[in-house]
This record gives structure tokens, C-alpha cells and sequence, in this order.
């Protein structure tokens, strides 16, 4: 939304009119990246946005509807307004989903009765990705999977004979899902592909010269801006296919990025196109959905980084959602067909299928509003450094924040002290933490505890330097009760806001070779519930350090 903002004020796609750091560049496999900064990429003496810049472009009108009421990404000193840019995302990704969830009924209902079309908005609209990830920001998903939807209505419309297809809209269409996210080329070709059966050779035509005047727009675009024919973020380099056969079964039955996991409703359209194919129609529409949906699930195993990083779920495959409303659509209108299935088997597989929705919704309803399985990408050890946490069914990520996660097999040795703002300290962290912060950090549930070893099972004191969340007149005081092993140690209401030392004494009798130290804090809140900022996490108490002293 900074670049949607620039090209309003500056008709620019330089960010160098704002006050961004040049920090000291970073070199990825791709490009430069600005220090730490991954979203911005130097180009000798400039700044630009890395990502691909189609959603910055389609946002412009929204953007600029914001600065009307208010918020802009930009301060009045030229700084850039993260809370600008997050209350801009997130009601445009709720709005052009919302528009899309119009679109999956708009799609169903061309053959479907409208209580079985009903059902397949709520699947794709709640129990997919759109839900938990791409209504929540302004993901390149986002505006790239409500295009690819508009497409998939066009062509199913068209097979019904309740409209006919127009090439330069579809064309155009495509165009801009591949310019908002260049992995959108694998339902471009497929897409084009279905059209050389479909068009007459003055709509190929048609369709042929629109894509490419959209592609000379493209090429143009970058060289004028990078001196190259594509941006660094659409080059196919980033393919190498070097992890396929670990990624490939991780992005299908992985317990935290399977999409079959995270989306169990798949199982239930592959019953349906099964069972019923016979009295399947529009198949040639089936057959182009179900080989651009395989086709994703390829590209995306291509990818070294192929879990999509500190994400949730098989965000990676939310391009494959129209696809599988369209499925849908054709599977139910197939079973409704049929006129001889027995009325034992109708029955069970409608529960199954009502199952598996219940079941698709409670898991992207999790990824939706649990802050839990967002931590999850950091906690106890970020994903990013052990990937091998993907497949442990142990703590799966739509369980994060129910189940705690399984004791860890190293439990690192608390020698002198814990400095909670370092990464260093994480190795401590087991659950219930938040992110670091500048002078400590929160804890992020009614319960956080920190595993450590000792050398020698003598007793301790810890000096514990914290303070806890309060509100005057709105919450006073904080009850903190701290238990090593299950035993409780401290139990004592907080009420100063400043960072104070505690002193807890840790009790030979009641130490281990290996330890669990557990605070609970039952009154822990969220700042947003007392309507004193944004802030959603279950906050109690902030901890700076941890240190250890012997006892007297």
C-alpha cells in the first residue's frame, strides 16, 4: 500500500520519496535486498518494492479512498505508518474477499440450487485460505485469486450457454493475475490452452494481441525501472526444484502446510468427481481444473523455500481455491443428476461432506483469528531454521495455542542469564511467549513457561527483571503465580509498570536435571479489549531478563 501510495502522490514506482533507510544491502539469490528490510530491493542508487507491483497498482482507487477518511501509509514527516498500512490491508483484503465469496456463489448458482450453492461459498470462502490468509492482508494472493475466480465464472458461464466468452476481457484478466503474482502463469497457460479449443480463430486472435500488448506493458515496465526485460521477482530462476520430493508430499499431507490437511474438503470433491463421473458435465472444465490445480502443486515444490516462510497452512495453494469451488459445483450437479444413487449412501456422504466442511472451517477459522499459530512460526524454534517442525504431528499449526507442544528432546543449560529481547533466549522459549521487543517481551496466553537444565541440582535464586500489563482504571493489578515442575514458588499481585526485580528462590528438592518453569498470569488481556490500542495478543506480563545467583 506504500507503493500504491507513491504512485498517487509521485506517479512513481521509486520509493525514494519517502524517508526509508538505505541500510547495507543484503545479497539474496534473486536480488539486493535493503538491510533487513526484505520487502525493499536496491537498484544501484534507488529503492523499490521487491514483490511483484500489480496489487500496489489495483489498490490505487482504495488507497486513495483511505486518504480521503484518513489513513495513508505515509506520516507527515515522510516516514512510513505501519498502522496506515495495516488498517488499509486488511479492510481491502476483507472487501475483495467478500467480493469473491459473491463470486464462488455467483458460480455455483449457474448450476446448483441455491441451498447447495450456499454451501459451496461457505467452503471456499471460510474453509480455505481466502479465510485464513488472504482476507487477512493484502497478500499477492489476494488480488491474483479474485481475478483467477472471475475467469473461472466466465468460462463456466460460457459452457452453460448463459453468456458467451470475450477475449479481451479474459485475456486482460489473466494478464494482471500473472503481473499481481507471476506463479499465476501455470493457470494462464492452462487456461489459454482450453481457449485454443474453445475460440474461433478471430477470438484467438483477440485474445492472442491483448496478452501481448499486456506483455510489451510488462517488459516495458522493467526496463525502464531495472534495465532488464522482467523484475528480479518474475524470473524463473527462483525454480530449482532442488527439495521436490520432500516438498511435494509436504505441500499435500504435511500436518502444518498439507493442503489435504488444511483442507480436508478436497477429499470429499475428489468422492463426488469419482463416484459420479458418468453424469459429470462440462468436463473439459474439470479436466482444466483439476491439471492447474496438480500444476500449482508442482511449481510450488519447485520453490527451496516451498512451506511460503512464517505463513499458515498451504498458503502457497490458495490459487487453487476457484478451482475447487468449480469442482465443487460440478461434482454436486453431477450427484443431483444421478438418478441412482442408493438413499443410504446420499446420506453418508452428505454427513461426510458436512463433516469435512465443519472440519475445513474450524482448522482456517484457527489460522484466521488464533494469534497462537502465527507465534508458532517462531516458537519453540523458528520454522524458517527447522523446517522439520512441519511434520510434527506433535504440534500442528492449527492446533497451536490447544495443545502444548511436545517436550524438546535438547533443553539448553541456564548458566548465568536469559536476555529475553535476544534471539539467543528462544531456545528457552517453549510456549505461551510473544515476539522480542526492545526492553522485554510479553508473554501471550494465561500461561508461558521457559525450559532450562542445570548442572548440578542445588538450590537457586533467579532474579527476574519484569512488570506487568495494566491499565490504570481500567485493570490495576496482575495476579502471577510461577511453578518450577509443577510446584508453585511465587504467587504475588503486580501492580508497578516499571521493570522491577524479582527475586524467586528455586529449591534443591524441587529441581531436575531438566526444568519447566511456569508462569501463569490468569488475568492476562488484550490492550485492544480495553480499547486502549490494536494490539490483540493476551498480554500479562513482560519479562527483560532471567538471571541466575546461588542461593544464600
Amino acid at each position: 500500500m506504500m507503493l500504491s501510495q507513491c504512485l498517487l502522490e509521485h506517479r512513481s514506482f521509486k520509493l525514494d520519496h519517502y524517508s526509508i533507510p538505505r541500510l547495507q544491502p543484503v545479497m539474496r539469490a534473486d536480488y539486493v535486498q535493503n538491510g533487513e528490510i526484505y520487502q525493499i530491493e536496491q537498484v544501484g542508487p534507488h529503492l523499490y518494492y521487491f514483490f511483484p507491483p500489480g496489487s500496489s497498482i489495483l489498490s490505487v482507487p482504495f488507497v486513495l479512498l483511505a486518504n480521503v477518511f484518513g489513513s495513508s501509509t505515509i506520516n507527515p514527516d515522510q516516514t512510513f505508518s505501519l498502522d496506515g498500512e495495516t488498517k488499509i490491508e486488511a479492510l481491502l483484503a476483507a472487501f475483495l474477499m467478500a467480493v469473491l465469496a459473491a463470486i464462488f456463489f455467483c458460480t455455483a448458482r449457474l448450476l446448483l440450487p441455491i441451498h447447495y450453492s450456499l454451501l459451496v461459498t461457505l467452503g471456499g470462502a471460510v474453509g480455505t485460505q481466502i479465510f485464513s490468509t488472504a482476507s487477512r492482508a493484502m497478500f499477492t494472493d489476494t488480488w491474483a485469486v479474485l481475478l483467477l475466480s472471475v475467469v473461472g465464472f466466465c468460462l463456466l458461464a460460457a459452457e452453460t450457454a448463459r453468456t458467451r466468452l470475450r477475449p479481451v476481457l479474459l485475456a486482460t484478466l489473466l494478464a494482471w493475475a500473472y503481473v499481481v503474482y507471476p506463479s499465476y502463469v501455470v493457470h494462464v497457460a492452462g487456461i489459454s490452452l482450453y481457449l485454443v479449443f474453445v475460440f474461433d480463430r478471430r477470438q484467438l486472435l483477440a485474445y492472442a494481441v491483448t496478452g501481448i500488448g499486456w506483455a510489451v506493458a510488462l517488459v516495458g515496465y522493467s526496463w525502464y525501472n531495472f534495465g532488464q526485460l522482467l523484475p528480479n521477482y518474475f524470473r524463473p530462476g527462483r525454480l530449482t526444484f532442488r527439495q521436490f520430493w520432500t516438498a511435494l508430499p509436504g505441500n499435500l499431507i504435511s500436518p502444518s502446510r498439507g493442503f489435504l490437511v488444511f483442507v480436508p474438503t478436497v477429499i470429499f470433491i475428489a468422492y463426488l468427481l469419482v463416484r459420479f463421473r458418468r453424469q459429470l458435465k462440462h468436463r473439459r472444465l474439470a479436466f482444466l481444473a483439476i491439471a492447474a490445480t496438480a500444476a500449482q502443486l508442482i511449481v510450488i515444490s519447485g520453490f527451496d523455500h516451498w512451506w511460503g516462510g512464517h505463513s499458515y497452512g498451504p498458503r502457497l495453494m490458495t490459487s487453487s481455491v476457484p478451482w475447487l469451488v468449480l469442482l465443487s459445483t460440478l461434482g454436486l450437479d453431477a450427484m443431483l443428476t444421478s438418478q441412482k444413487v442408493p438413499r443410504f449412501e446420499l446420506i453418508a456422504a452428505s454427513l461426510a461432506g458436512l463433516f469435512l466442511l465443519t472440519a475445513s472451517i474450524f482448522i482456517n477459522e484457527r489460522g484466521a483469528n488464533a494469534r497462537e499459530t502465527a507465534t508458532w512460526n517462531m516458537l519453540p524454534e523458528n520454522v524458517d531454521l527447522h523446517p522439520e517442525r512441519i511434520w510434527d504431528w506433535r504440534q500442528p499449526q492449527f492446533l497451536a495455542g490447544l495443545l502444548a507442544p511436545p517436550f524438546p528432546p535438547n533443553v539448553p543449560l541456564l548458566e548465568n542469564k536469559i536476555d529475553f529481547t535476544a534471539s539467543e533466549s528462544e531456545k528457552y522459549l517453549w510456549y505461551g511467549w510473544s515476539i522480542a521487543e526492545r526492553e522485554s517481551r510479553w508473554t501471550g496466553a494465561t500461561h508461558a513457561t521457559i525450559i532450562f537444565s542445570v548442572a548440578d541440582t542445588k538450590s537457586l535464586n533467579l532474579k527476574i527483571r519484569m512488570a506487568p500489563f495494566v491499565a490504570p482504571g481500567r485493570l490495576d493489578q496482575q495476579r502471577l503465580i510461577i511453578r518450577l515442575n509443577g510446584q508453585t514458588l511465587f504467587s504475588e499481585l503486580l501492580r508497578a509498570q516499571e521493570l522491577t526485580d524479582y527475586t524467586v528462590s528455586l529449591p534443591a528438592r524441587y529441581l531436575n536435571t531438566r526444568n519447566v518453569l511456569d508462569f501463569e498470569i490468569p488475568g492476562a488481556v488484550s490492550p485492544a479489549s480495553l480499547g486502549l490500542n490494536k494490539d490483540e495478543r493476551q498480554i500479562g506480563i513482560r519479562v527483560a531478563s532471567i538471571a541466575i545467583e546461588p542461593a544464600q
